[in-house]
């Protein structure tokens, strides 16, 4: 028994000191935080599923927000083409596993083809801020850009791009992947 307290006093002494000793700067915390997060450095498909659904403002509230005013996504990340108005078409983008880290300054770039307006049309999200263990992207069509869309998606395309604008994976609508859609209009 007291063996067994020495060599635990010593594997947790060295432990310490090898732990304490490590100089680590930050341009290598922000390469290993890059290499977690959603990097996707074989560049696999991670896009599992889309959904599409127009929701009115009350319908994005959750009880969490109701009493503490702060919205809550619960394992999402949820961005909006208009902060300030939350009525509009939203896409539910669903990840194979859950996701580490998404940085800040990623960007995403949906287009959309809807019968409402054949033209695609490309919408642009870019993260504020690091967000970290979420499986499900949510993007918002809102304020004016919801009067573009409608729920009557006929082709879609999606790609996530890192902060140096590489992208990390991308995902279309196999309508999207037959037809040769006219150049993406900015609205």
């Amino acid at each position: 028994m007291k063996n067994l307290n020495k060599i635990f006093l010593s594997v947790a002494l060295f432990c310490l000191c090898g732990c304490s000793s490590q100089e680590v700067n930050k341009a290598e915390l922000d390469k290993q935080e890059y290499v977690n997060s959603i990097s996707n450095p074989e560049n696999t498909q991670i896009i599992s599923d889309v959904n599409t659904r127009f929701m009115t403002t009350p319908e994005t509230y959750t009880i969490y927000e109701v009493f503490t005013g702060k919205e809550f996504g619960h394992g999402r990340l949820i961005l909006r083409t208009d902060n300030e108005n939350r009525t509009g078409v939203y896409m539910f983008i669903m990840f194979k596993t859950y996701q580490n880290n998404i940085l800040k300054g990623t960007q995403i770039d949906l287009y959309l083809q809807t019968k409402k307006s054949p033209k695609v049309r490309k919408f642009s999200f870019v993260v504020p801020e690091n967000s970290s263990l979420f499986r499900e992207l949510v993007l918002g069509m809102t304020g004016n850009d919801a009067e573009l869309v409608d729920t009557s998606i006929l082709a879609w395309k999606i790609e996530v791009k890192n902060p140096e604008g590489k992208i990390i994976t991308q995902n279309q609508s196999w309508l999207w992947s037959i037809e040769n859609p006219s150049k993406p209009e900015r609205q």
